[in-house]
């Protein structure tokens, strides 16, 4: 994210905020901050600055609590604020938010990825594949979550699979470059080197 990118996010923190005062009542003025801040923490976390982005990671957690607060039916609530919360390492608080998320929207394909992400990090692996492939099922055009299976088999050692599911991935977004490098990973476990080169190619 550029100098730019980064001067809109705060422009828009500053217009929520000046909303919330003139409507404290409006859940999606905290929410949409919320985002804001989020977004900007991802931006520092990237540069490193540690504390800054855990900072920007704990005002969005507040700004989704009072959203919840005043909107407790709205999934995608819910789901940020897990992910808001995954960013500071609280994992169990995390999987509460996208329990929830799930449970108000069954349907809500981003919150399985999402839990999904979060029971990898955790090496609980069996369950973020069925998550990923709930996420699948309602989602089946989306190639990230083919590539996350595809992790989460790897990290199995379960190459096989893996590569079947990165190859699913590579069908659906044949120009993302990440797709063939962890394709080439599992074909090198494989010992298939000629395939992984061409893959790292």
């Amino acid at each position: 994210m550029d100098e730019k990118e980064k001067e809109e996010l705060l422009k828009k923190i500053e217009e929520y905020s000046k909303k919330i005062e003139k409507n404290p009542n409006d859940a999606s003025n905290y929410y949409n901050r919320g985002n804001a801040y989020y977004n900007r923490g991802d931006t520092f976390k990237s540069l490193e600055k540690f504390q800054e982005a855990v900072d920007d990671f704990k005002k969005a957690i507040e700004d989704y609590n009072k959203a919840i607060e005043l909107n407790p039916n709205n999934a995608s609530y819910y789901n940020n604020r897990g992910n808001a919360y995954g960013n500071l390492k609280k994992y169990e608080k995390a999987i509460e938010d996208y329990n929830k998320a799930i449970e108000l929207n069954p349907n809500y394909s981003l919150a399985y990825n999402n839990r999904g992400n979060t029971f990898s990090i955790l090496k609980e692996y069996e369950k973020a594949i069925e998550d990923f492939k709930k996420a699948i099922e309602l989602n089946p055009n989306n190639a990230y979550y083919y590539n996350r299976k595809g992790n989460a088999f790897f990290y199995e050692k379960k190459y096989d699979k893996a590569i079947d599911d990165y190859s699913e991935a590579i069908r659906l977004k044949p120009k993302e470059a990440s797709y063939y490098n962890n394709r080439g990973n599992a074909f090198f476990y494989e010992k298939k080197y000629d395939k992984a080169i061409d893959d790292y190619s």
